[in-house]
């Protein structure tokens, strides 16, 4: 039973943290530059131009109450990495807790690796991390760097924390 508890839980994860993603989004703006109206999608849409095979997992859409600066487009597109990041950090400290919270733990915040991961691949000229960084004038490697680097040391926390890694 607790495997398909961990299964269901897994797959609201996702909703979780899409939703957390897109209002990640939306709070940037607001802070930001003041929006006036917003809305968020989490069901995912097929691509809409022909020869696309890009699925949109979520999407979020405001009105913004100023135009903004290339500084604040930059930091409302990355603004999702902070979260992921918070999960990043929270994910060694699982280990911690007693069975089976820790798995559910590690489900929850393992998620916010997943999230981070995507947006570092950064494939698509439309993705978070390719408006970051060509609003900021940088290479989108060095954001695909920080990003893989953060999973790799949170991945590699936990393994030392649980004594998967001799010592």
């Amino acid at each position: 039973m607790i495997w398909f508890s961990l299964f269901v839980f897994s797959v609201l994860c996702y909703v979780i943290w899409a939703a957390i993603h897109e209002l990640s989004h939306v709070y940037m703006a607001h802070k930001l530059i003041g929006i006036t109206y917003w809305e968020i999608n989490l069901i995912p849409k097929l691509p809409q131009e022909a020869n696309s095979f890009r699925i949109q997992f979520a999407s979020c859409f405001y009105t913004p109450g100023k135009l903004p600066t290339k500084k604040q487009q930059a930091a409302i597109s990355i603004a999702p990495r902070i979260p992921d990041i918070l999960g990043a950090i929270a994910l060694p400290f699982t280990c911690y807790t007693s069975e089976p919270f820790s798995y559910f733990l590690m489900i929850f915040f393992g998620s916010a690796l997943i999230d981070l991961f995507v947006g570092s691949l950064g494939m698509s000229k439309k993705s978070d991390l390719r408006k970051a960084s060509n609003k900021l004038g940088l290479s989108p490697w060095w954001l695909r760097i920080f990003g893989f680097l953060t999973i790799l040391c949170s991945i590699g926390h936990l393994l030392k924390n649980t004594g998967w890694i001799i010592k």
